[in-house]
């Protein structure tokens, strides 16, 4: 298990808590499985570039995906499942620091950006509603599988911060506890920066 949080180190639009079909009734939020897909695109971006040992298929289509395995699951997959495969690593997320469940946002204003003539698109104003920098989000991970698997989850944490999360977001990890067969791992065993970097 995996106990943390994520800091928004920018402006941050992601997530919903609702089914609303209308956008604007919806809230932002960190929703446990938009956590979950940027964990393993971070982690497969980790390994292609040679950061990481393991595998990863890099496939997304999930009609592609078993051609791409080749009768055996990449180390991704197996982790993070696959059609008609579960997976070893579920996700959650809990209430803010404040203890709300919704954090706080802001609306801030854009203008549409005509990309032929690099200038301002007549008439083309529009807001967008953010939560701001320095809001955090607690998150548990648990893993059910092998050390290698918990190990896989780690770095798929530490390599998140290099991405971005949801529209262009930045945003920060922190491990506060990892638990591995009912004991406590001591963090600083782990060869990762798993503390606040910003």
């Amino acid at each position: 298990m995996i106990k943390g949080k994520i800091k928004t180190v920018s402006s941050f639009t992601i997530g919903t808590d609702g089914f609303f079909i209308d956008v604007q009734f919806n809230q932002l939020g960190l929703v446990p499985s938009t956590l979950k897909g940027a964990m393993r695109t971070a982690i497969s971006w980790a390994i292609r570039n040679g950061m990481v040992r393991g595998t990863s298929c890099d496939e997304i289509e999930p009609s592609r995906i078993a051609k791409a395995h080749g009768g055996k699951p990449c180390d991704v997959c197996s982790l993070f499942g696959y059609p008609d495969h579960e997976g070893k690593l579920r996700v959650s997320s809990g209430p803010n620091k404040d203890g709300m469940t919704k954090p706080p946002t802001h609306v801030v204003t854009h203008v549409s950006i005509d990309d032929e003539k690099g200038t301002a698109k007549e008439g083309a104003l529009f807001k967008q509603e953010v939560v701001p920098p320095e809001e955090e989000f607690p998150f548990t991970v648990q893993v059910i599988g092998e050390e290698e698997d918990l190990c896989l989850a780690l770095a798929s944490l530490h390599y998140l911060r290099f991405l971005r999360l949801g529209r262009g977001g930045m945003i920060d990890v922190n491990v506060d506890k990892v638990v591995r067969n009912g004991k406590e791992v001591e963090t600083g065993r782990v060869p990762l920066d798993l503390k606040w970097v910003w």
